[in-house]
């Protein structure tokens, strides 16, 4: 029961991690807008995958609450990502662990 709980524990604090990235995107995106550093977007274009769904609003002309809905939805995906990455993670350790114990 107790790895079961540092499992979600696990899991949990690397959804928060997606979600906190996928934020400072938006955050950098917003503050940086007229001069934005293409390095720096190429960054959290690899730390926050679902950002390639915002390129909807390059053809079609999308409203402010059309782009915060893209961005809400690609933190949440960006969020669950990073939860089954950490899942994963987490049951591989405790696999690990319990090999090398016996």
């Amino acid at each position: 029961m107790r790895h079961l709980n540092k499992h979600w524990r696990f899991m949990v604090a690397f959804s928060v991690l997606g979600l906190l990235v996928a934020c400072l995107y938006v955050t950098y995106l917003w503050i940086a807008y007229p001069n934005r550093d293409p390095k720096v977007e190429k960054a959290f274009d690899l730390l926050c995958p679902p950002s390639v769904l915002t390129f909807v609003c390059v053809d079609v002309p999308c409203t402010t609450a059309d782009y915060a809905r893209l961005w809400t939805f690609a933190a949440i995906f960006n969020a669950g990502i990073y939860g089954v990455i950490g899942g994963l993670i987490a049951i591989s350790v405790s696999k690990l662990q319990s090999l090398l114990k016996h």
